[in-house]
């Protein structure tokens, strides 16, 4: 690694004095750095230049482009008062990066600083350092391809250090509730909605649902009853502003916001596990239920019919398909559906070697597509036809004795997306529902007569 900082002061010299003369440095040959060079070579490149540097002698050319400071001839009257070398101006991460590395000294950067300002204002620095001999073209394309690897760096940390991502809503009445929710709320991972008065504050909370409520304390209403709901609700004590008219939050309101905000999180969390464990009570209650009611059916058609019923219930889908394989024919037949154009699509068949549920079939593993536009397997000619908007498939295999006999296929999951878990809850229900159906796997692919139909 490289040592160096990102900017460099420009400190006056005391022990330099004298005047401006012409001052030439050795011929340079100039060579191009290879784009693509790796951490290695660039430090291998470096120790090649140095050791050039040093083992060659100063020479001296009467064709040098331009004219720089002569070192040892500075006037020091001129240096105390030289504003380039007093006003500790920063100067840009080449030459910190070339100083760091050895290829030249302060005091030749300093002169070449004097140099641009006086005489070169429209060239950069590296061409002067250059054109006065004391770099290599090699060394200053090496310097200027770190300084931008550095810089994309910069930004890059910069950005991962922002704003964190919102986990939580809040509701805000307050004289300067956009600057709160600015300075305070968003540094928080808050997301915030300003209101303006008491009856805005009062519908918000009665429309929406937050995780939290802020209300200044002078703008409560003793008059008005808080709605009956359970958002937590922190009062605030009164803020004073800046003489300037600017926002200011002391340091201890910020940290009682802190605190509330942390207790919100905990409390959303709780929320969270306890809706999580109900979802699993009603899957487990629905997959015993549906172990009774399958036991219960008159025919295989019957069995899946009521399987596809429990699942439509249990994963709140806005279509779903029961393909039956049709193994000597290799195709899918839809025997159950749900949603939309039922009476269109049944019986009807599709090739397995095209769509997500022939690939399913063809594979024996299932599928879960958040997003089937970025899924080259997805065919769209069912939409196109019939105006229907395929977003998200959940699909996977009916399994009878280890053979692949059909497919159940959920598409458009209505509340939130579909997840690993509903993956498992649905092989779960089609292992139950292949069993049942075809306790011989002939019997499924040749067809589920009987009651029901």
């Amino acid at each position: 690694m490289l040592g160096y900082h990102m900017t460099v002061t420009v400190p006056s010299d005391p022990h330099r004095n004298g005047r401006v003369s012409t001052l030439v440095g050795k011929s340079v040959a100039s060579t191009a750095l290879p784009a693509a060079a790796t951490d290695a070579s660039k430090v291998t490149t470096w120790r090649a230049l140095r050791a050039e540097r040093d083992s060659e002698e100063t020479t001296f050319s009467h064709n040098t482009l331009l004219a720089i400071p002569e070192l040892e001839s500075f006037d020091q009257e001129e240096l105390n008062v030289n504003p380039v070398l007093n006003q500790r101006q920063p100067v840009p991460l080449v030459g910190a990066l070339l100083i760091a590395e050895g290829l030249i000294t302060q005091e030749q950067l300093n002169a070449c600083l004097l140099l641009q300002s006086q005489d070169h204002p429209d060239q950069p620095i590296g061409q002067i350092l250059v054109r006065c001999g004391y770099i290599s073209q090699q060394a200053l394309d090496l310097a200027l391809g770190i300084q931008v690897e550095l810089k994309s760096s910069l930004v890059n940390t910069i950005e991962a250090q922002g704003l964190p991502q919102a986990d939580l809503t809040a509701l805000v009445l307050h004289a300067r509730g956009g600057e709160l929710a600015y300075a305070a709320l968003s540094q928080l991972g808050v997301s915030a909605t300003p209101v303006r008065d008491w009856a805005e504050f009062a519908r918000a909370l009665k429309d929406r649902s937050f995780d939290m409520a802020l209300i200044g304390g002078d703008l409560l209403d003793e008059t008005a009853a808080l709605p009956d709901q359970s958002t937590p609700i922190l009062i605030l004590p009164p803020i004073v502003s800046k003489s300037s008219g600017g926002f200011y939050l002391p340091q201890w309101v910020r940290a009682i916001i802190g605190r509330f905000v942390n207790q919100a999180r905990v409390q959303r969390r709780q929320r969270d596990a306890l809706e999580r464990l109900h979802q699993r009570d009603f899957e487990l209650s629905a997959v015993a239920a549906l172990s009774r009611s399958i036991c219960g059916a008159h025919s295989p058609h019957d069995a899946v019919m009521r399987l596809m019923l429990t699942i439509r219930d249990l994963f709140g889908v806005e279509a779903g398909t029961l393909y039956r394989f049709d193994r000597p024919a290799s195709q899918l037949v839809f025997e159950v559906v749900i949603g939309p154009h039922q009476e269109t699509l049944y019986q009807q068949r599709l090739p397995i070697d095209r769509g997500l549920a022939g690939w399913v079939v063809r594979n024996g593993e299932p599928l879960l597509i958040p997003d089937v536009r970025r899924d080259t397997r997805f065919e769209g000619m069912f939409d196109h036809q019939s105006g229907f908007q395929t977003r998200s498939v959940l699909c996977v295999p009916l399994l009878a004795r280890g053979q692949v006999c059909g497919v159940i296929q959920l598409i458009n999951k209505l509340n939130g997306e579909f997840n690993e878990r509903d993956l498992l809850l649905l092989r779960i229900l089609a292992a139950m529902g292949a069993l049942a159906a075809a306790p011989d796997a002939n019997l499924f692919e040749h067809g589920l007569g009987g009651e029901g139909r």
